[in-house]
């Protein structure tokens, strides 16, 4: 593809809270995982690339995705609702899929795991302006 077709395109990319990503690639369905293995998740979180190394090798601009619009994970439905409206597209309902019922994110982690995920996904986390997120407010 030419750079003049590419510049002419209107690209969008999704983005999700690093933390929340781990724990969902962690029990995902293709893993098999049904238990929490810290030390595991300690081994994957190695092999997980982040956002901007997976757009490098894909020839993209690494340091800064080079698109118009970017979608938060957390809040996809009405992103992906501006986009269709933007690009004229039928109106139709994303489909959710790969749903699990685990926990939310932050009761897996420990302040060191807050720490690997912070160190190595902190370009995305400043990107997007995302932080580790734990309610203040529990009901007993």
């Amino acid at each position: 593809m030419s750079p003049d077709v590419f510049h002419s395109l209107y690209k969008f990319a999704v983005i999700r809270n690093p933390w929340e990503r781990m724990i969902s690639f962690f029990f995902s369905p293709h893993r098999q995982t049904q238990n929490w293995n810290r030390d595991e998740f300690i081994d994957l979180l190695e092999k997980v690339p982040t956002m901007f190394d997976y757009l490098n090798t894909h020839g993209l601009p690494s340091n800064k995705p080079e698109v118009n619009f970017v979608m938060r994970f957390e809040n996809l439905e009405n992103d992906f609702r501006k986009v269709s409206k933007i690009l004229e597209l039928e109106k139709f309902q994303l489909p959710n899929r790969n749903k699990s019922n685990r926990e939310d994110y932050w009761k897996y982690y420990d302040s060191e795991l807050v720490d690997l995920v912070s160190h190595k996904y902190a370009a995305e986390i400043d990107y997007a302006g995302y932080s580790f997120c734990k309610p203040t407010n529990q009901f007993v």
